[in-house]
């Protein structure tokens, strides 16, 4: 099969079932080159083999099952990165890269496999990182959380990098600090991904552009979806600048909100025409509630498998209204609601105050009086002795990538621990914590908020197995 992807010159597609593949210099040396089988895809989606000298080498874009001839780029002392140069059998599961970025973009790798093997993928990776820890225990799969309708257009909140020089925006080339401009994005919103090339078109006549730090868009779902543009400048608009936004504002129905860091105070977030001095805050759904959050503050991007996750949280808890439940890392409230709803009381744990402010917002607009936000750094030994000294019947946690180590090394008085990860190697790591205080894992499932990635998610619920002889 003829090489079909070369970074230096565009995509030329020639195959269905072709990849975007990297196609190696006229003058490159013969003992770079050789063939292999693929044998499985590694933690961040790249295929695996083996050299002729029993080194490991990861190969961009191959599949697992296929022969390709390779072109060895970097050589390290334990392993050895390739791109193809050929694909000589092509996996049954490859496929045509919808975007037409795909190789050159870093946002997504896994477009060239089917969607189902995606999931298949991850929810591999997930096993084999917490076998690492805990080598013979049989994990209780569950169906994934995962929809092949929601495997793009998913991404309500994208961040573009502003590429001076080029009068454009978009996102950071495949392991390099390049910036891509992008005039479509097939994982993003719709709403998102149609203003990409206005904004193009756009920024190639804004005055100054050397003063745009980045552009962030994201939807505002309190009544339907309008897009937000959050801009970073480095220097205060001028009246051209501030003209230029309030035009474009006008022409694509956006809310435009200017963010800079003037000299000795703090960060500010400023409307285009109606500043009140407020810090902006936007519309989240969940389920039938609307959730409010400002800028910087950390969402679920993908709302679809939000949706999905709080379903399964709550099926699998079978709460009966009588449980006291601590909410650890619970943001401004994505879980609070439907707990405090089904359950007597529920103690929300956050270490950002101002999303425990959010939280206690949020909770009193929707009506809902026994969910209580409080601030604490659960990094920190003694905040985690002191909240899970005290008696609950559930503990629900959803840490940063980090994990929740110091929590998990903490005697846990609930009877059920229900744990969303976004890291499979700190929660192979929390499990086993979990395990040596005799909770037993009832549950475990994929959750793929993050399609066309390599990204794992995953949920689990423990239970406690009674008291060891």
């Amino acid at each position: 099969m003829p090489s079909l992807f070369d970074r230096r010159r565009g995509f030329k597609p020639k195959n269905p079932r072709s990849a975007r593949i990297s196609q190696a210099q006229k003058t490159e040396p013969t003992s770079n080159i050789f063939s292999a089988r693929i044998e499985k895809l590694s933690h961040d989606g790249r295929g695996v083999t083996h050299h002729d000298n029993g080194k490991v080498v990861f190969v961009e874009y191959a599949l697992p099952g296929e022969v390709v001839k390779a072109r060895i780029t970097q050589s390290h002392d334990r392993f050895s990165e390739a791109v193809i140069k050929t694909v000589e059998h092509a996996s049954e599961e490859r496929q045509t890269p919808p975007c037409p970025y795909f190789g050159e973009c870093g946002g997504c790798q896994l477009q060239h496999l089917s969607y189902q093997k995606q999931v298949k993928f991850k929810q591999q990776q997930v096993e084999e990182l917490i076998h690492k820890n805990l080598k013979d225990i049989e994990l209780p799969w569950q169906q994934p959380v995962a929809h092949e309708r929601y495997q793009y257009g998913y991404r309500r909140r994208i961040r573009l990098a502003i590429a001076p020089r080029e009068r454009s925006a978009g996102f950071r080339a495949h392991q390099s600090k390049a910036i891509i401009k992008i005039e479509q994005c097939n994982v993003a919103e719709k709403p998102i991904s149609d203003l990409l090339k206005p904004l193009q078109s756009f920024l190639s006549d804004y005055p100054s552009i050397k003063y745009l730090g980045h552009i962030e868009l994201l939807l505002d779902e309190t009544n339907g979806d309008r897009v937000v543009a959050l801009v970073r400048v480095t220097k205060p608009l001028t009246e051209a600048q501030h003209d230029a936004w309030l035009k474009f504002q006008q022409q694509h129905n956006l809310r435009v909100i200017i963010q800079d860091n003037p000299v000795d105070k703090p960060e500010r977030f400023s409307e285009l025409n109606d500043d009140n001095g407020q810090l902006p805050v936007f519309g989240y759904r969940v389920a039938n509630d609307t959730l409010y959050y400002g800028p910087n503050e950390f969402i679920q991007i993908n709302r679809h498998i939000n949706a999905r996750m709080l379903e399964t949280v709550t099926n699998w808890l079978a709460l009966e209204g009588h449980e006291r439940i601590l909410e650890l890392f619970a943001g401004f409230g994505n879980f609070s609601a439907q707990l405090g709803r089904a359950s007597h009381s529920v103690l929300a744990v956050e270490g950002a105050k101002a999303q425990v402010e959010r939280g206690t917002a949020n909770m009193k607009a929707l009506g809902i009086n026994n969910v209580q936000f409080q601030e604490a750094d659960l990094s920190e030994l003694s905040t985690a002795q002191r909240l899970l000294g005290e008696q609950f019947d559930v503990l629900v946690l959803d840490p940063p990538r980090a994990g929740a180590e110091e929590v998990c090394k903490q005697k846990i008085a609930a009877d059920k621990i229900l744990y969303v990860s976004c890291s499979p190697v700190s929660l192979a790591r929390d499990l086993s914590l979990l395990l040596q205080q005799n909770f037993t894992i009832e549950k475990i499932s994929i959750l793929d908020m993050f399609a066309q990635t390599s990204h794992a998610e995953t949920v689990v619920l423990l239970k406690k197995s009674g008291n060891k002889p």
